[in-house]
């Protein structure tokens, strides 16, 4: 079987559990008032972070969310997050990424020392980070439905400005007909996709 062949089994699959569910999603968003999307003219999508993802499906949402921002912006240069792994680790940043990360979840202000030294060594405009912020999963209990919840965030930080240009945060939820809990990638994916609509990444009009 070819790989593009599973590609398509495995989506129609996805299709086919949604369908079986009660699935649902919601948006929060936040934009800076002074944000330009045409300010921005190289970004890099750091891996999502969460321990309990598996390095294929990291991998598939990094390129759904790069791909995405292609499509919006085809001139915009992203740094992909392999790459974008290499160069932290030669420049010995990837635990300053890491603790900043921690920081920031708890304070939510940016170290813009940080932010300004992994800038440089990927040599971006931006740097867009995401995360899984809240997981909830339980099985029917004989008079419920099973339910899968989770709350992904993605959030991208100017590195000149050192602050928060705009945060979207998605709330994916997934109930089958059934006794068990959905996997918690499917609430993951539904929760990512509307973030997806909401990018706020548009090209540029230049005026005649």
């Amino acid at each position: 079987m070819s790989i593009k062949t599973r590609k398509g089994l495995a989506f129609s699959a996805f299709l086919f559990l949604v369908a079986c569910s009660m699935t649902s999603a919601t948006l929060d968003s936040y934009v800076d008032a002074n944000y330009s999307s045409g300010q921005i003219k190289r970004v890099v999508v750091l891996p999502i972070t969460n321990t309990r993802l598996t390095v294929g499906q990291s991998t598939e949402l990094n390129r759904a969310f790069t791909q995405t921002l292609h499509q919006r912006n085809p001139s915009l240069a992203i740094v992909g997050s392999s790459e974008a792994v290499v160069k932290l680790n030669e420049a010995n940043l990837a635990n300053d990424w890491a603790v900043f990360l921690a920081n920031y979840s708890t304070s939510g202000i940016p170290d813009t020392k940080t932010v300004d030294r992994v800038g440089s060594a990927l040599n971006v405009d931006a740097i867009i980070q995401g995360s899984i912020v809240h997981i909830f999963q339980q099985d029917s209990m004989g008079w419920s439905y099973p339910i899968t919840r989770v709350s992904v965030r993605y959030t991208m930080i100017g590195v000149k400005e050192g602050k928060v240009l705009w945060e979207l945060t998605g709330e994916g939820k997934d109930q089958p007909y059934g006794y068990a809990a959905s996997p918690i990638f499917d609430a993951i994916k539904i929760a990512v996709y509307k973030i997806l609509d909401a990018i706020p990444f548009y090209k540029q009009i230049k005026s005649k």
